[in-house]
């Protein structure tokens, strides 16, 4: 297959490059403006005919320049004065009196096709001249077919190449249809995002909804102890009304001198029954025991003191625990733990969901393709998509109606226990975790 075709100095071309696609190349241009000279280069690197007339007006040398996807390059140059050479893959082909190397139509497989003593050119139409066979006598044609070999295998092609084009006719009308289908199933898909951002304005509101209530509670608390201090307020007017009948008191003369005297007397009394104590335990004691080495008995002192200090903080804790009662059984522990992981379960399935559809957003439309067969592999990827595509939307609608069971669930729950029943703090299902997986020892607990 050509890869490439390059033209210097030839016919109107000064310098063109042309890459040809793996299918159907149209060259498309105003008159003269080359085109035709395009078939014609081809023309003259399969032939090699008399060419005196390709080199382009004021030049000296002109060439044609072919490249195949096999990586083999032709060159075919001609200059103003001599005959035209060729160069394959590096070696040069010179003196051929109008004859082609025979490496080239191994190459590029263009020959002209040979049927009793005359040959035929079936590769290339001229802009002027009729369809291959058509503007020749019936007797060329009989002559053709029948030195052709394969005239019945081209029969044959040429209907099997018909009924292909018609069965993929059928399959690309098909697929429009199923394309327009899939596009109304897309654009009935479409709410599904707003339904989410009212989902999240009716959660938002619900919060808000939450700390109202909040504030009502603390509001009518603050109105129960505005209340109390009213009462509280109207005793002690009472008990000040009361107080303004008891007569003054006498006036008493200055007792800092008295108070002082006392004071002084009571600090001598304690002073002398300490001295007393003192002395009456001093009498019954003997002469201390020579000490010997205490290391030991350091350390047995600061281990009882430790032990001590624990077991102090032991009644200390048994003591605060005492008054609280067992916590009451929960009621289906495993239902609301199962419930639990597939309202984690159901978090992450929504996230993802929420990023694909995000990348589903910036797909742009598919280009034009040059060939059925690449049209029906991008419809059927097309289709895959779409499949996927409505599987996670399904999935989302599940989760969401997961997620919603399970909210209810919880609210039905914490209508049951208000409280923590091992704090006391308020429960709600925002201080409720995300993926909760007990063990044994915390199901006992709760």
């Amino acid at each position: 297959m050509i890869k490439r075709i390059e033209l210097v100095n030839f016919m109107s071309h000064e310098h063109t490059v042309i890459e040809p696609s793996d299918g159907l190349t149209v060259l498309i241009g105003s008159n003269n403006c080359g085109k035709s000279a395009v078939v014609s280069a081809l023309q003259v690197l399969c032939s090699n005919p008399p060419s005196t007339y390709v080199l382009r007006h004021g030049t000296k040398e002109c060439q044609i320049i072919v490249e195949t996807a096999s990586g083999d390059r032709i060159v075919w140059s001609r200059k103003k004065s001599g005959s035209p050479k060729y160069e394959i893959n590096g070696k040069t082909f010179d003196r051929l009196n109008r004859k082609v190397p025979d490496q080239l139509h191994q190459i590029l497989r263009l020959p002209a096709v040979q049927a009793d003593k005359e040959s035929y050119d079936v590769h290339f139409g001229e802009q002027r001249t009729p369809i291959f066979l058509l503007g020749d006598k019936e007797k060329a044609a009989a002559q053709f077919f029948a030195s052709s070999s394969d005239a019945i295998r081209l029969v044959e092609m040429q209907t099997l190449h018909k009924t292909k084009v018609r069965k993929n006719g059928h399959e690309l009308e098909r697929l429009k249809q199923e394309q327009t289908t899939l596009k109304a199933e897309i654009e009935t898909l479409a709410p599904v995002e707003q339904i989410r951002v009212q989902a999240e304005q009716v959660q938002t509101q619900y919060d808000d909804l939450q700390n109202s209530t909040a504030r009502a509670k603390q509001l009518e608390s603050d109105v129960r102890q505005l209340s109390n201090f009213g009462a509280r307020e109207a005793v002690l007017e009472a008990f000040s009304k009361v107080l303004t009948i008891v007569p003054q008191p006498p006036k008493i003369s200055p007792t800092a001198t008295i108070n002082s005297a006392l004071h002084q007397l009571a600090d001598l009394q304690r002073k002398r029954s300490c001295v007393v104590q003192s002395a009456d335990v001093l009498d019954a004691l003997r002469a201390p025991p020579t000490i010997a080495n205490t290391t030991l008995l350091s350390s047995m002192i600061e281990q009882l003191e430790s032990h001590e200090t624990m077991a102090l903080a032991h009644r200390q804790t048994l003591s605060v625990l005492e008054p609280i009662d067992e916590p009451p059984a929960l009621k289906n522990v495993e239902t609301l733990n199962h419930t639990i992981v597939q309202l984690s379960s159901a978090t992450d399935r929504k996230s993802a969901l929420g990023q694909q559809s995000k990348l589903l957003k910036v797909v742009v439309e598919p280009p034009e393709l040059r060939s059925p067969r690449q049209l029906a592999t991008t419809i059927g990827t097309l289709v895959e998509v779409l499949q996927k595509y409505e599987q996670l939307a399904q999935l989302l609608e599940t989760t969401e109606r997961d997620l919603r069971i399970a909210r209810d669930q919880f609210e039905a729950w914490i209508l049951d226990h208000p409280q923590c029943p091992t704090c006391g703090a308020e429960v709600s299902i925002d201080s409720l975790p995300c993926n909760p997986r007990l063990t044994a020892e915390e199901e006992h607990e709760q």
